[in-house]
């Protein structure tokens, strides 16, 4: 069976939409986020977003070896070999989602301000 390009297309679009998504929606929110928030509430919004990012460079990798791996296995009408390497994936993704929510959940207690308090308990939970 050979491959087309439509395919491909069609399944990437499937696992990319969201992320497409996330940035459209964070676009404007930042924005407004920077209209509303006086200059100290802006700095503390700032060192949660450094939070978040470092959150996200924990992890194996397995979760995007996962997703290069599973529209080959859909298009080649590998469907079973897909699933499982989609359950690992998520599996291992969650294993690592924890991590971060542990550290940053800690980490807020050892703040004494409120807005950085519960700003970083805000991050872990929406982490």
């Amino acid at each position: 069976m050979a491959i087309s390009i439509i395919r491909i297309v069609k399944n990437s679009l499937k696992f990319r939409s969201v992320n497409l998504l996330a940035v459209i929606i964070s676009v404007p929110v930042t924005i407004y986020a920077a209209t509303i928030l006086v200059p100290v509430e802006y700095r503390a919004f700032g060192f949660l977003g450094l939070w978040l990012m470092y959150a996200s460079l924990i992890g194996a990798g397995i979760s995007s070896a996962g997703q290069r791996e599973i529209p080959v296995l859909l298009g080649t009408d590998k469907k079973e070999e897909a699933l499982r390497i989609q359950n690992i994936s998520t599996a291992s993704q969650m294993f690592y989602l924890i991590i971060p929510f542990a550290v940053i959940l800690i980490a807020s207690f050892f703040f004494s301000g409120p807005i950085l308090k519960y700003g970083l308990i805000i991050t872990a939970i929406s982490y």
